[in-house]
């Protein structure tokens, strides 16, 4: 599958990728489960939305839900080894001119920390706005502008992002283990199965919850 080298979803997915350090560093920061679990939980929602129209974040998607799962299960001590991991298969924003034949200038305007609602509150979950303006530039632009980040076109540069996930998941006390290879065109398919592993394991929590999935 060709990635978005330009346009709108291209800008979108840079954005996506500038916004993921946030609970990336929240992780890396917490001492405790509840803000461990809250910045993973950020960490997949960031990089669920980007998965939905990139499956090259299949990778992020499932080592961020590996460390929701460790949060929820007191595993405190896992943050920093899957924070390190995570940081691997993200994206790398560049730094000096000619790292990139081209490149998204993301040039941030405001960041905004709102007060959690009731309803995300109790998910341990915040509301983050990020107001940022992307532009295509040349790569003899890249870091001339020291309020934006840059990152390559496309943002997956060919090799550097391997079609791999891994997540772990927790079952009634049983620990599922998940790792899916796939050739190089096969990160749909590996979208796909996270997708369906998902749906299976949730299916399962609701059923021993005694209720159903909306």
């Amino acid at each position: 599958m060709k990635q978005p080298e330009a346009g709108e979803v291209a800008e979108h997915l840079a954005g996506i990728a500038l916004m993921a350090g946030l609970p990336l560093l929240l992780m890396r920061q917490a001492t405790t489960v509840e803000s461990a679990g809250s910045a993973a939980r950020l960490m997949v929602e960031i990089s669920g939305e980007a998965l939905a129209r990139e499956p090259r974040f299949a990778g992020v998607y499932g080592l961020a839900i590996f460390a929701r799962e460790c949060a929820d299960a007191g595993r405190l001590d896992m943050m920093g080894p899957l924070c390190d991991t995570i940081s691997s298969v993200l994206p790398k924003p560049l730094s000096h001119a000619g790292e990139a034949d081209r490149a998204m200038r993301v040039e941030i305007r405001e960041v905004e920390f709102p007060e959690p609602s009731a309803e995300l509150a109790g998910d341990g979950l915040a509301e983050i706005g990020l107001n940022y303006k992307c532009s295509e530039v040349d790569g003899s632009e890249i870091g001339k502008d020291s309020g934006s980040a840059y990152f390559p076109l496309p943002l997956f540069a060919p090799g550097t992002a391997e079609p791999r996930v891994v997540m772990e998941m927790w079952v009634d006390g049983l620990q599922l283990i998940v790792d899916l290879e796939a050739k190089l065109a096969g990160y749909g398919a590996l979208r796909d199965m996270v997708y369906a592993v998902e749906e299976v394991v949730d299916r399962h929590r609701f059923r021993s919850w005694g209720t159903r999935p909306a």
